[in-house]
C-alpha cells in the first residue's frame, strides 16, 4: 500500500507516524517527490512506480472528487469513502467505480477482486 497525497511528503509522514499508521505503507508520495499534484496522472504513476505496482493491479482509494479525477487520468480503478471534506453527493457526482459507506467496506472489494 502507498499514500499519494497533495500534502508535503514530510508532513504526511509525520501525521501517519503520529497515528502509528506509517508502518502499513511502503511509500508516502507528496507532490514534492512526484513533481506533480493530483489530479495529474504523473502523481499517481510515480506513486505506483515507488511500490512497483501496475495500474491493472491497483485500486486507488480517496475521499474527494479530485481523487476520482486523478485516478481517471492515471487509468486506475477508484473507490471513495466520505471521510473528508467532500459530501456524499459530491463524491457520487464524480462517478467513482466504488462508493464505500465506511472504510471497512473496502474489505468486500478487495476480497471480491482476490477471488
Amino acid at each position: 500500500m502507498a499514500v499519494c497525497t497533495n500534502k508535503p511528503t514530510s508532513f504526511s509522514k509525520k501525521i501517519l507516524e503520529f497515528l502509528d499508521l506509517a508502518r502499513y505503507f511502503n511509500a508516502i508520495v507528496g507532490p514534492d517527490l512526484a513533481g506533480a499534484r493530483k489530479p495529474e496522472a504523473r502523481h499517481l504513476l510515480v506513486t505506483l512506480e515507488s511500490v512497483r505496482a501496475s495500474a491493472a493491479e491497483t485500486l486507488f482509494v480517496g475521499d474527494m472528487p479530485i481523487d476520482v479525477y486523478a485516478a481517471r487520468n492515471a487509468g486506475l480503478e477508484v473507490a471513495v469513502v466520505p471521510t473528508g471534506s467532500s459530501s456524499r453527493e459530491q463524491l457520487l457526482a464524480s462517478s467513482p467505480d466504488h462508493f464505500l459507506e465506511r472504510f471497512s467496506d473496502l474489505l468486500k472489494i478487495v476480497q471480491r477482486e482476490a477471488a
